[in-house]
């Protein structure tokens, strides 16, 4: 009997990342879809919808690197070719690996390796026969790949998010490391709404308007049923960050948020003063504001600049484009929820992101 160790997913694990082939940064899905579930250890996983084509699975140790496992799932050993996915996974695998009391090594097998043609050429290649257009190998590790006598293979170290080199025929790392496959997920209902993509909170998906309107218009007409988006970590910033830079096109612009200043005090009355607050409610415990603009003064609104992701105070008077957060169809429907991602139930799953 597998080990059932449920660990809820509250803002800051995901189960899956999806990645548009058309866009350099990373983007959570085309077109912007992804659903968040919990992180089962040496169990199988419940299913969620996501891109059509790419789930990523951390597998236990076993007993070779292993492709033909991830083969056997329909994919491939993972393939990296951009720096920001090459740190939003290491974000992730650090979390799983923080969150299994069982996980002992920094190292996770991707899906690069070397190979040398008549004695001359050598160069490194992805599994799965993507192109391998970007490295973050660590300093001295990319020049084994001229080493004729020993063929590596590339492992993931999440402690720096750096590549590293190891024999690939050598049994002693065979046991050592984990690795990590990208296998297509079954086909289910998109979790969020057409022209939306998804925050890191399941039930979460966030819409971007680039009709520039007041704060007030925004927060009263714009969102319809839902509300100005709140932002609750950091890694939920950048995630947010990354998709606005590629939907403004790359322009610095600021966008309203649902946060404004309110004049408020504590149950006993005390501690009055002007304070941040979220539109939907939730608590203002995470802030990214720019230097110098912190001030909790009256009247002001949030807007964040699409180009560095810091915060900043405004009028609410001025025009942006702005950002609501809109609910999933995983929210309005249990029955969805069932009906797509991973597939099966399957052992030695240390975390799917």
């Amino acid at each position: 009997m597998s080990i059932s160790l449920l660990f809820e997913v509250s803002r800051y694990v995901t189960d899956f990342i999806c990645l548009s082939p058309s866009w350099i940064l990373l983007i959570i899905c085309k077109p912007l879809r992804m659903q968040v579930i919990s992180i089962y250890f040496n169990t199988g996983f419940r299913s969620g919808g996501l891109k059509s084509n790419e789930c990523y699975l951390l597998r236990a140790p076993a007993t070779q690197q292993d492709e033909g496992d991830c083969e056997n799932l329909g994919g491939h050993l993972t393939s990296i070719h951009d720096s920001a996915t090459n740190d939003y996974i290491g974000g992730n695998l650090a979390k799983l690996v923080k969150a299994n009391p069982l996980y002992t090594s920094d190292m996770v097998w991707i899906g690069g390796g070397s190979e040398c043609f008549n004695d001359t050429y050598c160069r490194w290649y992805w599994e799965d026969e993507t192109s391998f257009d970007f490295q973050a190998f660590a300093p001295g590790q990319n020049a084994k790949r001229n080493d004729q006598s020993t063929m590596y293979a590339v492992t993931f170290n999440i402690s720096n998010n750096l590549w590293y080199a190891y024999d690939e025929d050598s049994p002693k790392y065979y046991n050592l490391f984990p690795y990590l496959c990208k296998v297509p997920p079954q086909a289910g209902p998109p979790p969020c709404p057409e022209g939306a993509f998804a925050g890191v909170n399941g039930d979460d998906c966030f819409m971007f308007h680039k009709d520039p309107v007041d704060w007030g218009t925004a927060k009263y007409n714009g969102c319809n049923d839902s509300k100005l988006a709140s932002i609750q970590d950091a890694f939920e910033n950048k995630l947010i960050t990354s998709q606005l830079v590629n939907l403004s096109n790359n322009i610095s612009t600021k966008v309203w948020l649902g946060g404004y200043t309110e004049y408020q005090c504590n149950s006993c009355h005390t501690n009055c003063g002007n304070y941040w607050n979220w539109d939907d409610g939730t608590d203002f415990s995470y802030t990214n504001f720019a230097p110098g603009h912190e001030d909790e003064n009256p009247d002001q609104v949030l807007v964040i600049n699409t180009l560095n992701g810091k915060w900043y105070g405004e009028g609410d008077t001025k025009k942006y484009p702005y950002l609501c957060k809109v609910r999933s169809s995983k929210s309005k429907s249990k029955k969805q929820q069932s009906l797509g991602g991973c597939p099966g139930k399957m052992s030695n799953v240390l975390g799917i992101f």
